[in-house]
């Protein structure tokens, strides 16, 4: 086997990648709720809808999804 086979380029895992990113925004997200008072800024950190394969499918109701453009 190549060495070339062996590597994972971000291009062919780059959904795997990014909901990775948004699951661990939703905890950073869930911390920073404890720390930060202005509710106006939490609700712009949080997003209603679906915010990655990942979360949809590890959530029993209590992951934050982040909010679209928090990467």
């Amino acid at each position: 086997m190549e060495e070339d086979d062996d590597i994972i380029t971000l291009y062919q895992h780059g959904e795997f990648i990014d909901n990775i990113i948004k699951y661990i925004a939703g905890f950073v997200i869930r911390k920073m709720t404890r720390v930060l008072l202005c509710k106006i800024c939490l609700k712009e950190l949080i997003f209603d809808k679906s915010a990655s394969m990942l979360l949809d499918r590890k959530n029993r109701g209590g992951l934050i999804k982040p909010h679209r453009y928090i990467k």
